[in-house]
C-alpha cells in the first residue's frame, strides 16, 4: 500500500514494480530489528544502491517521435520510493505496531538523500 503513496512508479520501467516491492518488504519486514541511525541509514543506503543497479526508468516518448531509452535509477529515486513508503508505513500507519513506530520515527527523519560511497 505504501508503495502506491509514492506516486513514481510511472517512471519505472514496466515488471519494475514487483522487484521495487520486494525489496520494500524486506526491509520493512525487518524494521523492528533497526536500533540506531547508523542500522537505518546502512539499510536505507543498501536499498538505494541495489535501486541503481537493478531497476531501470522507463523509455520516454519523446515530442518528435523518437524514444529516449531508459536508463538504470538513480540513487534519488530509490531513496525517494523508500522514504515516502517509510513515511505512511511507520508514521501514517503505526507498523509493525505504534511501540516500534514511535522508536523507529526518529531513526527514519533527516537522513542523508546522496550515496555516500
Amino acid at each position: 500500500m505504501a508503495l502506491g503513496f509514492t506516486a513514481m512508479m510511472r517512471i519505472f520501467s514496466e515488471g519494475s514494480k514487483p522487484q521495487i516491492e520486494q525489496r520494500l518488504e524486506d526491509l520493512l519486514r525487518n524494521l523492528e530489528n533497526v536500533n540506531t541511525r547508523g542500522e537505518y541509514e546502512a539499510r536505507h543506503r543498501g536499498l538505494c544502491v541495489g535501486f541503481t543497479r537493478e531497476i531501470q526508468t522507463a523509455g520516454k516518448k519523446m515530442k518528435n517521435g523518437g524514444v529516449r531509452p531508459g536508463q538504470p535509477a538513480s540513487y534519488g529515486q530509490g531513496a525517494k520510493v523508500l522514504d515516502i513508503a517509510i513515511k505512511v508505513y511507520v508514521y501514517h500507519c503505526p507498523q509493525p505496531n505504534a511501540e516500534i513506530a514511535r522508536r523507529i520515527e526518529p531513526l527514519c527523519s533527516g537522513h542523508s538523500y546522496h550515496e555516500t560511497s
